[in-house]
């Protein structure tokens, strides 16, 4: 699977979804694979978004548009995989002004936008996996 800290993202911006994360595409996960095997893959899956911090904290430094536009990319496809809606969205608008060459100015602030989401969604994936693991252990 593919993994700084800023502050509080803001409220959510027309066309996102309130949610952090879905418990739908959760269900499905842990239905698909069972609770033990979940419970490994979203660990894994809340380091990535952790790890994705730093990923875009760097090449966002540079700039290296590039290496933003893959950062981006991979957020983009584990987040839809696992029910982290707001990154993805962040995610995919800054792989497509990557992909586009807008200015430095707005892909730096969509780096920083996609920052905002990453942590919150690390959190709340690392809260649902305690819930899991109590259940798990009843």
């Amino acid at each position: 699977m593919n993994r700084g800290h800023t502050s509080a993202p803001s409220s959510p911006r027309p066309g996102e979804t309130e949610k952090v994360i879905d418990d739908s595409v959760l269900s499905q996960v842990i239905k698909d694979v069972g609770a033990t095997q979940a419970t490994t893959v979203l660990l894994l899956f809340a380091g990535e978004l952790e790890r994705r911090i730093g990923e875009v904290l760097e090449a966002a430094s540079g700039p290296d548009v590039e290496a933003l536009r893959r950062v981006a990319h991979g957020a983009k496809g584990s987040a839809s995989t696992f029910g982290a809606p707001r990154v993805a969205a962040a995610a995919r608008r800054l792989e497509e002004a990557c992909k586009s060459a807008a200015p430095a100015v707005e892909i730096a602030s969509l780096a920083q936008r996609l920052i905002e989401h990453l942590q919150p969604a690390a959190t709340e994936v690392r809260s649902r996996l305690s819930v899991l693991e109590e259940a798990d252990h009843v």
